[in-house]
């Protein structure tokens, strides 16, 4: 039945390539993943390339032998938009082709995400694979020009290949928020010690690559900052911070409290469920201060809200950095539940691009 259906196929499409006799080739195309710093006029000046190498492997039968070959693209060999060229030849039923960066892979269903905490943009993993597509192009290699040509031998430049494309977008398998300008408006606080600051609702491990990342094993835990206050386990991405937050701004300079973090895949679509199981809650955590009304520490302060510019909720995903660069606190903001009451949960505008630093000013909910 199998033979049978692969002469229909072939004797009635004209346009079905024809399997090759012999060996062939295989062309990889990359887009690589990039990271731009936006400045508050909107300039896309500072562009911040993810560094490494990238390796991509091809999976297939060379000489007769089933394996693998690999490739390397630098950074220099990208065109400006990221995109970049391997070729592989004298290949014979390819079946996967994956492409990495900063040691990127296909599954981190495993991966702690304590093990990127201090990843930089720049730094960020990144992966992608794809099945190479047989073709009804042919072509041969050049072996004085600038091609990466694996595998290619001394007068296969004679020979005449049946072309294999495959294109690859690599993604990244974290988010990244970034939070800093935070004051306190207030009229009842002279003193308020801000302990620390931590996400709240996040995964400890990640997901599989399944078309982007989109196959999660473990759904968002619950965390706290402290073994005497809130719920969950102690939180797995925080700062420390022990500062005064009166008459001050937090962070202090021009540092930030960042957080790489296992978020929705990059197609997952705003619904108030998808919303409340990936987003993270950013939380301020206070345990100690002076107040003309009478309150009890600890104390709390939390985002739950992100709205895009047009003020539509949003799902904050994969392959995306998130800046909240300015946010005021009222006296209503802080409260003593950690545990999620959203009445007074912060609400956030946030600008967000593919894997690009972009600055927000965020507003405390009324």
């Amino acid at each position: 039945m199998l033979c049978a259906g692969l002469s229909f196929c072939a004797c009635n499409s004209d346009n079905e390539p024809q399997l090759p006799e012999g060996t062939g080739m295989v062309e990889v195309k990359v887009v690589a993943p990039q990271t731009r710093a936006i400045a508050n006029n909107g300039s896309t000046s500072n562009t911040i390339e993810i560094s490494g190498d990238i390796t991509i492997t091809l999976h297939a039968t060379f000489d007769g032998v089933e394996g693998t070959k690999t490739a390397t693209i630098s950074r220099s060999e990208l065109d400006g938009e990221g995109k970049g060229v391997a070729k592989f030849w004298n290949v014979q039923s390819p079946t996967k082709v994956t492409a990495k960066v900063n040691e990127g892979k296909n599954d981190y269903s495993s991966t702690s995400i304590t093990t990127l905490e201090e990843t930089l943009p720049a730094d960020i993993p990144a992966y992608g694979e794809v099945v190479p597509q047989l073709t009804n192009a042919t072509q041969s290699p050049d072996l004085v020009g600038d091609d990466d040509n694996v595998n290619a031998n001394e007068g296969d430049d004679k020979k005449t290949y049946q072309m294999y494309t495959a294109t690859i977008q690599m993604e990244i398998p974290v988010a990244r928020l970034e939070v800093s300008g935070i004051t306190l408006s207030s009229t009842t606080y002279t003193s308020l010690i801000l302990a620390g600051v931590y996400l709240d609702n996040v995964r400890a491990n990640g997901s599989l690559w399944n078309d982007g990342f989109g196959n999660y094993n473990v759904a968002a835990t619950d965390y706290k900052f402290a073994d005497n206050a809130g719920t969950g386990s102690i939180a797995i991405l925080s700062d420390e911070v022990n500062a005064e937050l009166v008459n001050a701004t937090l962070p202090t300079s021009t540092s930030v409290y960042a957080y790489n973090f296992y978020a929705a895949p990059a197609d997952t679509e705003y619904s108030t469920e998808n919303a409340a199981s990936f987003n993270p809650s950013f939380k301020l955590y206070f345990d100690d201060g002076e107040s003309s009304a009478t309150v009890s520490f600890p104390r709390f302060a939390f985002i739950t809200s992100y709205k895009d510019e047009e003020q539509q909720p949003m799902v904050l995903k994969n392959g995306h950095i998130y800046q909240i660069t300015s946010a005021t606190l009222l006296d209503k903001n802080i409260i003593g539940d950690e545990s999620g009451n959203t009445t007074y949960g912060v609400e956030v505008t946030v600008k967000e691009a593919k894997w690009t630093i972009v600055p927000t000013t965020g507003e405390w909910a009324e």
